[in-house]
């Protein structure tokens, strides 16, 4: 039986997602993100395509918003409009359900992401305008 698919689901080719991420500035961070936090979300962004997790998580019907999802003015403040990839800083991603998802942290716990529609103000990581931008 498939997951019901989430409302922010974009029926595209998971080429468009790569597309988009290569198209984020490693040296343009969003305002209230740390230059060294962005380029980590960037490699997170990279290791989630390379290690197969995108085409997962699409199948599974996760969209675009729950991955790469973040809140227009504060990109990082506010987390509550994070999407998983924004949580992974760097950790490992384990396990990936149609609801949950298993980041293993380094000393080889496990944090557990919920899915969860995400608010108004939601955009995503590509889509930040210059104003997001230092």
């Amino acid at each position: 039986m498939n997951a019901p698919r989430s409302s922010n689901t974009m029926a595209v080719p998971l080429a468009v997602w790569a597309e988009a991420l290569a198209r984020l500035d490693p040296a343009r961070p969003p305002c209230d993100v740390s230059p060294v936090r962005w380029l980590r979300f960037i490699d997170d962004c990279g290791r989630f395509l390379d290690e197969s997790w995108a085409a997962r998580a699409e199948a599974l019907g996760w969209g675009p918003l729950d991955l790469f999802g973040c809140n227009r003015d504060k990109p990082f403040a506010r987390i509550s409009q994070a999407g998983l990839i924004w949580l992974l800083e760097g950790r490992k991603l384990s396990v990936l359900t149609a609801d949950t998802a298993a980041i293993t942290t380094p000393s080889g716990g496990h944090l557990t992401f919920y899915r969860r529609r995400l608010e108004t103000g939601g955009v995503l990581a590509w889509e930040l305008g210059d104003h997001a931008i230092r």
